[in-house]
């Protein structure tokens, strides 16, 4: 398989949690080798999520659903925020773990973060600390789609 060049990645979060998406993105962006597939974010005012705004059409929620599920698509690596009131997270992680894509939680974890083993992280801070750190581990999960020993032997970082 060839270097991965650029890391892709899908932050997965509530509606309301935008601005907190958006900060995480500029921390992303800072390595110059993330390209974000969350636009999803960027066209949030965090207030109401466009499934609970009766005004939305049917039109725009197919859209919207679409973006999202191609921005996993295109993505190496999914973050959810599981600390924020999300509902569709569960659900684009689990999308995200049927095409084989690394996830990564941020939060306490949960029975689904533990059964399947999502690398976890108490703070965005965390979370972007590892990934500048340990980059090429992270790369070779990426690419085996699975767990690497070095980053199985990580406890659970996210405190109970």
């Amino acid at each position: 398989m060839a270097p991965l060049r650029t890391l892709h990645v899908f932050v997965s979060a509530a509606w309301s949690s935008a601005p907190r998406v958006r900060e995480l993105h500029e921390k992303l962006w800072t390595r110059g080798d993330v390209q974000i597939e969350s636009t999803w974010a960027e066209k949030s005012n965090g207030e109401v999520a466009p499934e609970l705004c009766e005004s939305t059409s049917d039109e725009d929620i197919a859209c919207a659903w679409r973006s999202n599920r191609d921005g996993i698509i295109r993505s190496h690596v999914v973050i959810v925020l599981g600390d924020t009131p999300t509902r569709e997270g569960h659900a684009e992680a689990e999308y995200a773990r049927w095409l084989n894509k690394a996830i990564l939680w941020v939060g306490k974890p949960t029975l689904s973060s533990r059964m399947f083993k999502y690398l976890t992280f108490a703070t965005d801070d965390e979370l972007v600390n590892f990934i500048r750190s340990r980059d090429d581990e992270l790369r070779d999960y990426i690419s085996r789609g699975h767990l690497t020993d070095s980053l199985r032997a990580l406890p659970v970082l996210a405190s109970e």
